[in-house]
């Protein structure tokens, strides 16, 4: 089963490609004036730039998980002492 963290891992490394196809990409076409270029430029800012907000999404989501997780542990243990309370009575 996948995790969150699994994801944020694979966005990440998908964060990392990016930076080396951005290098490739400048490397490959010197010209920045050609219409072209500038789009193939403008499309991988935008690719890099969604790819980063949907990290900083996951990392916000995994926070939230985290959080619900404590509240149902601690939730499962007032439960437990209850019912070890009720036991002992």
């Amino acid at each position: 089963m996948k995790t969150l963290e699994d994801v944020i891992i694979e966005v990440e490394q998908a964060n990392d490609l990016m930076y080396a196809i951005e290098g490739a990409m400048i490397d490959a076409t010197p010209d920045e004036q050609d219409v072209s270029t500038r789009r193939l430029h403008n499309l991988t800012y935008i690719l890099m730039g969604l790819l980063k907000n949907i990290g900083e999404d996951l990392e916000e989501a995994a926070g939230h998980v985290k959080v619900c997780n404590v509240i149902l542990a601690s939730a499962h243990v007032r439960e437990m002492e209850k019912k070890l309370r009720d036991l002992q009575s």
